[in-house]
């Protein structure tokens, strides 16, 4: 486990080794700090695996993505940790520059970090939130559909007025039966809506003339009858149109919901704006997330600023003295190189110089061997010759000549390569 935080922590194992009086401790002090780099990545495991619930309902996509980003965040937080290092040999401003735009990178990878825990801390407020959101939405679009539904006119009814007319129709014939009952019975003459009674018993002509006033007024009845179910029938079909057009509103309205209830976003966008207007409303809120970001912040950059914060332990003084060690075995090595580089175009030139005095020494060995053939070619030309004239007889005195002839040439080739091993083995 130590050895693992030690790695976290980017310390050098042989550094480490040369602490001969502090190596426990300094052991123990970079493996604290390897321990604080592995608390932001868990963290950031943490809510990136929570951001991502908010999009999709694979477990797997959530652990797997939750994995990777809280290993992106371990690299980085190792990188930053084991690149910032305390010396003495480097001046303290390029060392402050240094540690300033680590330090800044790190709070950008912090808040990275702590943005989703900070959503996952006021999970329930935001759901609430959005579920009001949706309320309202849903009763939006019920108050819209009501008023759609109002706008709708209502049917004016053809048949009311001819109801009416055979109202009075009715109401007419009844006084004239009225009438006529008292115009037969034997009653004194009685006044009516429609008339007078003669008071007359019998049926006379006023008898008759009531009669035929009934008649009609019964016919004007069943013709309004006629006309008042056709008009009925005429606003029968006008409010199923309507009916069917408020059915069709009230439709589209339902239909809209179902989808504003499918549909409506609860991810981590919305979520933000949740959280954005909790902070409008109750200041605490703001205060709170700013609390929460800050102290996920600061557990991210914590290493980076123990690591600062810390003195300088054994460890950076080893360290110091490799790198030092180091520079100047560089430095040794840059001043010795142009001397190597004399020494090296000294050696190209010499050796040029080999190559040309023994391609000179290959010209030469080959014209004399040539010059060789060409003599030895011409010599036996001339035995050859000397042994077709030899008269009959004189062949023994003739190789004596020619034995003499190939004396003096072998003189002559032993001369040619002392010579020529004096030119090669010349200074």
């Amino acid at each position: 486990m130590q050895r693992s935080f030690l790695w976290l922590s980017g310390a050098d194992e042989d550094v480490l080794r040369n602490c001969a009086t502090l190596h426990r401790s300094e052991r123990m002090r970079f493996a604290g700090i390897g321990a604080l780099v592995l608390v932001p990545a868990i963290l950031g495991s943490l809510g990136m695996a929570y951001a991502l619930s908010l999009i999709t309902d694979l477990a797997s996509l959530c652990l797997g993505g939750g994995t990777v980003w809280g290993l992106i965040v371990l690299a980085i937080d190792r990188y930053l940790v084991s690149t910032m290092h305390k010396s003495e040999v480097r001046h303290w401003v390029s060392t402050t520059v240094t540690a300033l735009l680590r330090l800044i990178f790190a709070l950008v990878v912090g808040t990275a970090v702590a943005h989703p825990l900070s959503l996952l801390w006021f999970e329930d407020s935001i759901t609430q939130t959005i579920d009001e959101h949706r309320r309202t939405t849903v009763a939006t679009r019920v108050d819209l559909a009501d008023a759609d539904v109002d706008a709708v006119p209502e049917v004016e009814s053809t048949a009311a007025p001819l109801q009416e007319a055979r109202d009075k129709q009715v109401a007419q014939k009844e006084c004239l039966v009225k009438l006529q009952t008292y115009e037969q019975s034997n009653a004194l003459s009685k006044e009516t809506g429609c008339g007078i009674s003669s008071g007359r018993a019998g049926c006379g002509s006023n008898c008759v003339r009531l009669g035929t006033r009934i008649d009609d007024v019964q016919q004007e009845i069943r013709i309004l009858d006629e006309k008042i179910a056709a008009a009925q029938k005429v606003d029968a079909a006008a409010e199923l149109i309507r009916q069917q057009r408020i059915e069709e509103i009230r439709g589209r309205s339902k239909a809209d919901i179902a989808a504003i209830e499918a549909t409506f976003s609860d991810d981590y966008l919305a979520r933000v704006a949740a959280l954005a207007e909790l902070e409008r409303k109750d200041p605490q809120v703001r205060l709170v997330s700013l609390f929460l970001i800050g102290l996920f912040v600061l557990v991210d950059v914590m290493p980076m600023t123990m690591k600062l914060a810390t003195p300088m332990g054994q460890y950076e003084r080893v360290r110091d003295t490799a790198v030092m060690r180091g520079i100047h075995a560089e430095q040794a090595k840059r001043e010795a190189i142009p001397q190597i580089e004399l020494a090296v175009a000294e050696l190209y030139a010499d050796a040029e110089k080999l190559m040309t005095e023994m391609n000179v020494l290959t010209r030469v060995s080959v014209d004399v061997l040539g010059a060789w053939q060409q003599h030895c070619a011409a010599v036996e030309e001339q035995v050859r010759l000397v042994r077709q004239r030899t008269p009959s007889g004189q062949e023994l005195a003739a190789e004596g000549r020619i034995l003499d002839i190939r004396k003096v040439d072998e003189q002559a080739w032993n001369s040619i390569v002392a010579h020529t091993m004096a030119f090669v083995r010349r200074p």
